[in-house]
């Protein structure tokens, strides 16, 4: 037992060895998604602080709580894959630290997504008295609803990959350890509410769309409908879902068809932070704050042009006065 331990071990450096020349380019693959990420998240962030408070609904600001974490997940974690790339291995305590932080990201995520699936029934079948709702304050509380299930939840698994000493494949890259045989618990949990956030996304937008044709609540339709206050549209929501879905196919097919070697390697986590940061990027395209973006952006030129320190400027009046003079 102790030589197959060994064995393997040594494998795993001769591993490390071989990729270390290539290893620090892969940086630039974990950095690109995260400029990314912050990049549309600053977007819809900006967007978010323009919206008058009138315009403003629970599901928009649950939306933007969505946004926020996608880009937690990807900014966390690509910092954290930088470090370990270039730099080098962290702590047992930090990466585990890092990896569960990530976890209850994408367990409030998919929490958030089932959170504004409900909403959207509501305020279908009770308008009047969502309306009445104060978007700020509920969505807060909405969003604290959520830690009260998952962060204790996280906690629980962490005790228990401790226990077992469990090592998932992206901790194992984080802090340079073999990575455990066999799949964490954490995997099949994040799988089922992943499930369980396209079901009730896709139940959401099934119910809405029959009781509305139904019911023709053109009214209803036109607030729900209105661009400004879904930040984030359920087909996109769905598409997402299904996304995230087939990503934890892809984990789970990691362990069987990739050696625990080559799960040491940068490049299959490079390639499944640039799929997330695809997804934060459809998730956050949003027509008007982009357009909204772009507007600030002209008004920033135009003042830089027509500043007191443009050298344009300056030269130009040294142009007049030496004319004149």
């Amino acid at each position: 037992m102790n030589s197959s331990n060994k064995s393997s071990q040594d494998a795993l450096d001769d591993c490390n060895v071989e990729s270390l020349s290539w290893e620090p380019f892969m940086a630039l693959a974990f950095l690109v998604p995260s400029i990314f990420s912050n990049l549309s998240a600053g977007v819809i962030r900006l967007y978010r602080n323009s919206v008058p408070f009138a315009k403003l609904n629970i599901i928009f600001i649950i939306n933007y709580y969505i946004v926020e974490m996608f880009n937690f997940l990807i900014s966390l974690g690509a910092l954290g894959a930088i470090w370990a790339t270039i730099i080098c291995k962290l702590p047992m305590f930090l990466g585990t630290m890092v990896f569960k932080s990530m976890e209850w990201a994408v367990f409030t995520m998919m929490g958030l997504n089932i959170v504004q699936a409900a909403l959207r029934m509501l305020i279908v079948l009770k308008f009047d008295q969502m309306m009445e709702l104060e978007p700020e304050k509920t969505a807060k509380q909405l969003f604290l609803a959520t830690q009260i299930i998952y962060i204790p939840i996280t906690i629980i698994n962490t005790v228990v990959d401790l226990k077992r000493e469990f090592i998932p494949g992206y901790l194992g890259y984080l802090t340079g350890a073999q990575p455990s045989f066999g799949h964490p618990i954490t995997l099949y949990l994040i799988a089922a509410n992943i499930i369980l956030a396209l079901l009730a996304t896709v139940f959401a937008y099934t119910f809405n769309t029959l009781y509305l044709n139904n019911k023709h609540a053109l009214i209803i339709r036109h607030e729900i409908g209105t661009p400004q206050q879904n930040l984030i549209s359920l087909k996109k929501l769905i598409l997402g879902a299904l996304v995230m879905t087939l990503l934890i196919i892809g984990l789970i097919l990691i362990k069987f068809l990739i050696p625990p070697c080559n799960r040491q390697q940068s490049l299959p986590w490079a390639i499944l932070f640039n799929i997330l940061a695809s997804v934060q990027l459809m998730l956050a395209k949003n027509v008007n704050a982009w357009n909204h973006c772009k507007q600030v952006l002209r008004i920033e030129r135009d003042n830089l042009e027509f500043s007191s320190f443009n050298p344009r400027q300056i030269f130009g009046k040294r142009n007049r006065v030496s004319a004149i003079a």
